[in-house]
């Protein structure tokens, strides 16, 4: 049987620890590395080392009681959370690593709606234990505010929670075959969650945590049919050699083996590695479960289903901080571009743009921009910096409106009405038609679909990425002799800028579902601040004398009020973002003023058409474009 098993924690926990002495014990590595010392094989990078932090998930194998584990250890901290969302697409099992001093902490509750949104089966590892101040009862109690189903395994436990086993303990007829089939059944659908604890780096509690990891193991891959794999991980090595991670889940996988892409293409694999203990060794072939890496595949993409496999469906998170980079060398600027950009390649949320004579990052927090001059040191030898962070903001809608794009300069001829709808929140940018194919050839709309989704479209108000709206074709018209592609380029892009112009948008800011747990005493002053901070309180409920209060607060709010919050409660509070959103700008005014943007300045970003009178092109301002337009404005209620 092969499992493979994600090892998750908050920050300090001790979960690289927990993984390095797992590997130990099975006999994967000859001696279990210490963080503190940086001589750990999941920590491989070297500013992990330096750092004692986990930035990179990384992959080893071990094999236990005749099970096959690909042990997964992920970061701890939540502005690598890509990497965790890049490792939960091909878990069959998750440990989530507890400190028994510390309890449940902010990262802790995230990583657990994360494994509760991906359905994945969970074991809880109390870690710590040997630690001044540790309390595994303690834990054991604060567990229960994840779920009442976080218990020690036991014929009990499984009976309460599996009917078919509860007849047979009830008879005294349970047999020790069944009780291991109850207990696999009960996890698997995520109905207990069985504890354990230790201390890792005395290697306490280690091994049963292995001998129950391999008792609940039940899985079966089928090697028999066609290849399928999920591309879980992108990266580069340090002689440029891009690495694709793929776990199998069906068929086999070979070297040199074309994989199918769709349409009819392919591509070819070239070497194929595993990760035996901590070393990468070639190997011939991987087999359904297991995990490999491989390179020659450069048109795969992180979360990509490939061959037969299911799309994961991976959620991923949005970045809400955004950087400009700082040159401290005379490096040249595409260079400096080409490789930052390749580490977003390996990293989906850390977008690069270059606009102008500056690089710009998109990231998910502060931490991630203070190791990112370390990381693109250790692998580019460039010197780099990164200004103080600002937040993303995003616009909108709230009412349909149309909007209309002509292009004709000489020997060009393209027209396109649009209808820009308001979406829930989430929705991004979609598109649909609803223009007759008689008036307007599916060649031609397929094109101004194209050009649609092509590009980012900026709002009016600061210029920032247009957001949940649909985008429905209406009509269009193209001229048999002198119509080229190109030319509905321009039309479509003035279109939706023709639209915005005349629309009521309004601004989106980035905004954290927090919980914040306090003693009772502190609840009012918190509730008030939160309100203070344009916040949304969500509920409040009181536990063994805390007040645990979700809220919705804007991200602006948040990035300064972390610090305040540690002073207000003296270190005793905690604070979990559960999950992020987009919602109206709670001072949408003070931050239009601020960016002091100017739409009809933005010459990127035209709403203004183009129309030819008597052999001339002449640009007609967007709000005189409706009474010069070719196809009739009463060609159908467009609203």
């Amino acid at each position: 049987m092969k499992e493979t098993i994600g090892i998750f924690a908050h920050v300090d926990a001790g979960k690289t620890t927990l993984s390095e002495m797992m590997l130990y014990k099975s006999g994967a590595i000859r001696q279990a590395g210490r963080v503190d010392d940086g001589n750990t094989c999941m920590d491989y990078n070297c500013v992990e080392k330096s750092r004692g932090i986990t930035i990179y998930s990384a992959f080893a194998s071990f094999t236990w009681k005749n099970v096959q584990f690909f042990l997964i250890d992920t970061p701890g901290h939540k502005d690598f959370s890509e990497e965790i969302e890049s490792a939960l697409c091909i878990l069959d099992k998750a440990v989530l690593v507890v400190s028994a001093v510390e309890g449940i902490e902010s990262y802790t509750e995230r990583i657990w709606e994360y494994l509760k949104d991906m359905n994945i089966p969970t074991v809880l590892f109390i870690n710590k234990t040997d630690r001044a101040g540790a309390s595994v009862e303690r834990v054991r109690q604060e567990l229960k505010m994840l779920s009442a189903d976080c218990e020690i395994l036991s014929e009990e436990a499984v009976a309460e929670r599996d009917e078919e086993f509860l007849e047979l303990y009830l008879s005294d007829k349970a047999a020790a075959e069944d009780y291991k089939k109850a207990s696999q059944r009960t996890v698997s659908k995520r109905r207990l969650f069985p504890v354990l604890w230790g201390a890792a780096l005395k290697d306490e509690g280690v091994e049963e945590l292995l001998d129950l990891l391999a008792f609940l193991c039940q899985r079966e891959y089928d090697s028999s049919g066609d290849f399928g794999g999920i591309v879980w991980k992108v990266r580069y090595d340090k002689k440029g050699v891009r690495w694709t991670d793929i776990k199998v889940t069906s068929g086999r996988l070979h070297s040199r083996i074309e994989i199918p892409l769709g349409e009819g293409r392919f591509c070819k694999v070239g070497e194929l590695r595993s990760f035996q203990g901590g070393k990468s060794v070639n190997i011939r072939e991987a087999s359904a479960g297991d995990v490999c890496t491989v390179s020659g595949v450069a048109e795969l993409t992180w979360g990509s289903a490939v061959g037969n496999a299911v799309d994961p469906g991976i959620s991923r998170t949005e970045p809400v901080l955004t950087s400009r980079l700082v040159q401290k060398d005379e490096t040249h600027l595409q260079e400096l571009f080409s490789a930052v950009k390749r580490m977003g390649e390996e990293n989906p949320s850390l977008k690069v743009s270059c606009k102008g004579e500056q690089i710009v990052v998109h990231i998910n927090g502060t931490v991630q921009l203070d190791v990112l001059p370390e990381i693109i040191k250790d692998r580019f030898d460039f010197d780099v910096a990164f200004e103080q962070p600002q937040v993303i903001y995003k616009e909108t809608i709230t009412e349909p409106v149309m909007g209309y794009g002509h292009y004709e300069p000489l020997k060009h001829y393209s027209e396109v009405h649009l209808r820009l709808e308001p979406q829930p929140s989430g929705s991004g940018i979609s598109f649909a038609s609803e223009c007759p194919l008689d008036s307007f050839g599916q060649r031609w709309q397929n094109l101004v679909k194209t050009h649609v989704f092509e590009r980012k479209h900026a709002g009016v108000l600061t210029g920032s990425e247009l957001t949940d709206v649909k985008i429905v074709l209406v009509a269009g018209r193209e001229h048999y002799l002198h119509t080229s592609g190109g030319d509905f380029r321009q039309a479509t892009y003035r279109a939706i800028r023709q639209g915005l112009m005349k629309s009521r948008s309004r601004l989106l800011e980035p905004v954290h579902n927090a919980r914040f747990t306090v003693d009772t005493g502190l609840a009012g002053a918190v509730i008030n601040r939160i309100a203070q901070m344009g916040g949304e309180l969500e509920a409040q409920t009181n536990w063994e004398g805390h007040t645990v209060i979700t809220a919705w607060i804007p991200v602006v709010e948040m990035l300064n009020y972390v610090t305040e919050f540690a002073s207000a409660t003296h270190g005793k509070g905690s604070i979990a973002i559960l999950k992020s959103d987009w919602r109206f700008c709670h001072n949408e005014q003070e931050v239009i003023a601020a960016k002091g943007y100017i739409a009809e300045n933005d010459l990127e970003q035209p709403a203004d058409s183009v129309f030819c009178r008597k052999g001339v092109a002449r640009l007609i301002k967007y709000d005189k474009v409706e009474s010069q337009l070719h196809i009739p404005l009463d060609f159908r209620n467009f609203l």
